[in-house]
């Protein structure tokens, strides 16, 4: 795990901060376009999004949602689309919107987390997110 932080997630929070990061999933539309895409953004930032969804859905649900989807398409062409639906289905629970907003979105959402203790000791978390 500590490898892959360092190595994977970390190099994918740095590059996808960039004003020249794009988001995990664009429209190619020739050919030429693929050299373009297919980059560090990529591969980093798609390998951090499906391990972390990996870690959300749990091992088997993942792996079920996998294996449905390998059966259905095994002859065929597919999109990411029909395998989001898969783990939905894997899962119950709507895990095509949640990686959508991952995958068609550039950058990542940052959490400011304060915390505070009230006057009986019991601790109040104040939570901020922005793009």
């Amino acid at each position: 795990m500590d490898s892959f932080v360092n190595n994977i997630s970390l190099r994918a929070l740095q590059l996808d901060s960039l004003k020249s990061s794009h988001p995990i999933s664009v429209p190619i539309y020739k050919a030429q376009d693929v050299d373009e895409v297919f980059d560090a953004i990529s591969y980093n930032k798609g390998c951090a999004v499906v391990r972390m969804f990996w870690e959300y859905m749990g091992n088997e649900q993942f792996m079920q949602g996998l294996r449905n989807y390998f059966q259905i398409y095994k002859y065929g062409n597919a999109t990411k689309t029909e395998l989001f639906q898969q783990w939905d289905k894997s899962t119950g629970d709507n895990i095509s919107v949640k990686l959508g907003d991952w995958i068609n979105q550039t950058g990542y959402p940052i959490l400011e987390v304060k915390s505070s203790r009230t006057l009986s000791d019991s601790v109040v978390l104040d939570v901020n997110q922005s793009l």
